[in-house]
């Protein structure tokens, strides 16, 4: 089940919004993602947030790495039918108590633009822009 949170998590990437990735490739990706980040390749945590009524059903979900006094949130993701009830919100504030008691003193976190859900919730979280970028995919032919 965290692999189609973490399939939503990644619904405006460039993965996903490419036509010249299938989408299998790209579901694929994020389950390997999701995957390493549980076993703790790409991921020091990962925050699981549970729906009350169904035990074992994820609503959202968060994975953070850490180096030196700095983190990177990789994934986050809400499941639609959970958006705007405050489980992002809630997942975030994990993260962050997680990463205080860990005495990290930077929080990074990369989304598309085009990605209003994520933006509001980074936003509403205390987050702000710090840099933009632009990533262009290209395919030799042959």
């Amino acid at each position: 089940m965290l692999v189609e949170l973490a399939v939503e998590a990644g619904a405006f990437s460039r993965f996903a919004v490419d036509p010249r990735i299938p989408h299998e490739a790209f579901r694929r990706l994020y389950a390997i993602w999701i995957g390493r980040s549980c076993r703790h390749e790409s991921a020091d945590a990962v925050f699981v947030a549970e729906d009350r009524d169904v035990q074992g059903v994820p609503l959202g979900l968060a994975t953070v790495a850490v180096k030196g006094d700095a983190a990177t949130i990789g994934l986050v993701a809400v499941s639609e039918r959970a958006r705007r009830r405050g489980v992002g919100r809630a997942t975030m504030a994990r993260c962050h108590d997680w990463l205080r008691d860990r005495d990290v003193m930077r929080v990074d976190v990369a989304t598309q633009v085009a990605n209003g859900p994520a933006c509001g919730l980074y936003r509403a979280c205390g987050y702000y822009p710090s840099s933009f970028e632009t990533i262009y995919h290209f395919r030799p032919r042959g």
